[in-house]
This record gives C-alpha cells, sequence and structure tokens, in this order.
C-alpha cells in the first residue's frame, strides 16, 4: 500500500481488488469470490467481513498521510487494475465493490461522509494488468 499527497489532492494505492474473498469450491480448489457485487448473494457473515476488510486497508493506508482533513466536497476517482476475467462489466457493480473502501476513506476521516452531497463527482475506470499486479488506486480531490 502506497501514498501521495499534495494539497488539493492525494491517492491511496492498494494491493487488491475490493470487494471478494478466498474460498474453497466444491472440488477443494481454492478460488475467489466476489462478495460486494449486485448480483452475488453471499451469507451476511461473508458479507460483513468483506467490508470490514476493505475498510481496514484503506483506513491503515491513508491515515498515515499528512492531511489537512476532512474535506466536505471532493471528488473521487477509483482506478482498478485486474485480469479481465475479474472484470466488472457496468459501473454500478463497480461501485458496489468499491464500497467498502469508500467507507475506509470516511473511517480515516479523509471524507466527511460518503453521501451524495460530500461525494460530488465519482469516477471509475478498469484497467487490465496481470494477476501479481492486481490494485487499487483511489484518488480524491477537492471540489472547488
Amino acid at each position: 500500500m502506497s501514498t501521495n499527497a499534495s494539497t488539493d489532492a492525494w491517492s491511496v494505492t492498494v494491493d487488491r481488488l475490493p470487494g471478494w474473498l478466498w474460498g474453497v469450491n466444491k472440488k477443494g480448489k481454492r478460488v475467489r469470490y466476489t462478495v460486494l457485487s449486485l448480483n452475488s448473494r453471499p451469507h451476511w457473515r461473508q458479507r460483513s467481513e468483506c467490508m470490514r476488510l476493505d475498510k481496514q486497508r484503506v483506513f491503515y493506508a491513508a491515515r498515515k498521510m499528512p492531511l489537512t482533513m476532512p474535506w466536505d466536497r471532493v471528488v473521487l476517482r477509483i482506478d482498478l487494475y485486474g485480469m479481465k476475467r475479474h472484470h466488472s462489466k457496468d459501473w454500478e457493480q463497480t461501485v458496489a465493490r468499491c464500497k467498502g473502501y469508500i467507507d475506509g476513506l470516511k473511517d480515516c476521516g479523509a471524507i466527511t461522509d460518503d453521501t451524495m452531497k460530500n461525494i460530488i463527482e465519482l469516477h471509475t475506470e478498469w484497467h487490465v494488468a496481470p494477476e501479481e499486479e492486481e490494485r487499487t488506486v483511489m484518488e480524491v480531490t477537492k471540489y472547488g
């Protein structure tokens, strides 16, 4: 995890894609399950565990920043780098998977709230990258 800051913008890099947990399928093979997708129907414990882990990753990465925070109104850009097979095809799925990361920004004090009143613009984009280079880059910019 890494961070980069300036006076009106900063970014946090988390070394995994959001919204999934490791599990074992019926054949005993270790696989990843997408938990925070709108189309998935996980058990509530799996969903809450995934949210907790995603919040922690962003919280611990972002709290190292020497920031004059929180900002009331922000523009949030989330770039996801991962393999095509884990590609979320529509915007709603991507935002649902990033919910834990956005909550982590709120918990660490980077933004005041995660409502539409405070996050003025939300941009998400997928980039194809090898599995060993999977990561999520979140850039927060002060609005106005």
